[in-house]
């Protein structure tokens, strides 16, 4: 987030001083996750002013970032059922599995305000996203109760967490086309 933070302190003294733009750093400051699009302040207006001359936006190469990650992030949970499928045993409490916003990427998603041309894509990430977080819940339930072949069904090709990994990655990288 240090780009946005890069781009506040090469505003104008005056400019940086005023209340509003003032308000606007602290939120920055108290609310990393955030990336608000369209709002007054003279951030805002940079980073809208970026995209308007064609250079990619501070927030566009942020939002791919973390797209980027996510996809990765998300990639990694199949290694980590495979391993609690084995030894029967979680690191993390499988209740919390199902709720998408304990991850990082859920986590931004809640705090993101998307732009209106993205809004739609960004529903729809969500909506993927909440499905991938339930089907890794119901793996991660069965592994823990030591139900390895059931557990193993619900990863086979074209089972609920396949489609919903496969979904949400589609999802992710048709976003980030429109970036």
């Amino acid at each position: 987030f240090l780009g946005v933070a890069r781009l506040f302190a090469e505003l104008p003294k005056e400019e940086r001083e005023a209340g509003g733009d003032q308000a606007a750093a602290e939120e920055w400051g108290e609310h990393e996750e955030r990336v608000p699009r369209g709002g007054t302040d003279k951030v805002s207006q940079k980073l809208a002013g970026d995209a308007e001359e064609g250079d990619m936006s501070v927030a566009n190469q942020m939002t791919i970032e973390m797209l980027d990650a996510a996809i990765s992030a998300h990639g990694r949970w199949k290694h980590r059922l495979r391993d609690m499928i084995q030894s029967g045993k979680a690191d993390f409490d499988p209740s919390t599995a199902v709720k998408d916003d304990s991850c990082e990427l859920g986590k931004w998603l809640k705090g993101y305000f998307p732009g209106p041309k993205e809004e739609a894509m960004f529903e729809r990430v969500k909506r993927r996203h909440a499905e991938f977080h339930l089907a890794v819940g119901r793996v991660a339930q069965l592994a823990v109760a030591k139900k390895a072949v059931e557990a193993e069904k619900e990863m086979a090709v074209h089972s609920a967490f396949s489609n919903a990994s496969s979904a949400l990655t589609l999802e992710i990288m048709n976003w980030k086309r429109t970036l």
